[in-house]
């Protein structure tokens, strides 16, 4: 299974006796595309098998426990669902993309998984060729380009052990393997930011590779290549992402009096560490919306005893 990604995830898993296959995938948030492809026994083997990608989110209905409480609503309620409403779309309307920032994780490692290469080709720093058969001849010296039976093919040359390894290779685009690893010769080479090479057996799991190259693009999408017939790409959510809470500044203006503020939550922090001794004070604005509003404070100490606290105000 391939994460294309900066780093880029490639995880290998085996099937049981009921062909489930499972991978222990770490640091994969938000949506995105997961490609999960077969390992072939050779290129001409035709595949008897089918993949499915279980979803990510839990199914309810077959839980059998699972029951939603009735929701009645009352005709009184209709003038105030009608103010939310309205509230909400204006909202969405003049600060759409304030209230969708979101925030990745830090990323504190960002070595594939062979770690350091032994060669690394920034293409932009040299002469730019027009075919991927002349950047691995010109420049890139552990692959060795070779012409047999009408059709370009690589090999490894692995200097330290004086080596030429022919074949059992693993080609990378973007974190996906080209099982069929000479297609790369079709490539675009001026898609192809980067290029890293191990020229020597690489053992990851229960698999041994004779080398590895992995090329990346300028975008690490893995678009613009024909992916093998016998792979499947899905769009997969990950872990969630942490979204940035939204609220206006206007300590130093007042803002586009043109455009409405009609926020009807004023401020959310998840995370507010408070020390004896000290007076923590939050700062925030009110929105365009007169009422009553409720503040409402939960909190743990470290004995784990839990605290509440609740307070109104009002906006005229």
């Amino acid at each position: 299974m391939s994460v294309p990604s900066v780093p880029y995830g490639l995880y290998f898993g085996t099937s049981d006796s009921s062909g489930i296959v499972r991978f222990n995938v770490n640091g994969y948030y938000g949506p995105g595309d997961i490609f999960i492809t077969p390992i072939p026994l050779s290129v001409n083997t035709k595949p008897n098998y089918t993949i499915e990608v279980t979803s990510p989110f839990a199914d309810s209905l077959t839980r059998g426990s699972f029951t939603q409480a009735p929701l009645y609503l009352k005709e009184s309620d209709s003038t105030e669902l009608l103010r939310r409403s309205i509230a909400m779309q204006a909202t969405h309307i003049y600060n759409k993309q304030q209230f969708s920032q979101f925030r990745s994780p830090a990323i504190t490692d960002t070595l594939p998984f062979y770690g350091k290469p032994e060669f690394r080709y920034h293409l932009d720093d040299y002469k730019r060729f027009s075919t991927m058969e002349e950047v691995l001849r010109e420049y890139v010296t552990p692959i060795n380009v070779l012409a047999k039976g009408g059709q370009l093919r690589m090999s490894f040359y692995d200097e330290k052990y004086q080596t030429v390894y022919s074949d059992g290779f693993l080609v990378l685009l973007d974190g996906v393997p080209l099982f069929d690893y000479n297609k790369i010769f079709t490539y675009n080479p001026y898609k192809v930011k980067k290029l890293e090479v191990v020229p020597r057996r690489y053992i990851f799991g229960s698999i041994a590779f004779s080398g590895i190259a992995s090329f990346e693009t300028y975008n690490s999408k893995f678009d613009g290549f024909e992916l093998d017939p016998n792979a499947v790409a899905i769009d997969y959510e990950g872990l969630q992402i942490q979204r940035d809470f939204y609220t206006p500044d206007y300590s130093q203006h007042k803002g586009n009096i043109r455009i409405p503020d009609y926020r009807t939550t004023l401020l959310w922090q998840p995370a507010i560490l408070i020390q004896k001794g000290r007076t923590n004070t939050i700062d925030c604005f009110t929105s365009d919306l007169p009422g009553k509003y409720k503040v409402l404070i939960h909190g743990i100490s470290k004995e784990g005893v839990p605290y509440y606290g609740e307070n109104t105000f009002e906006v005229k």
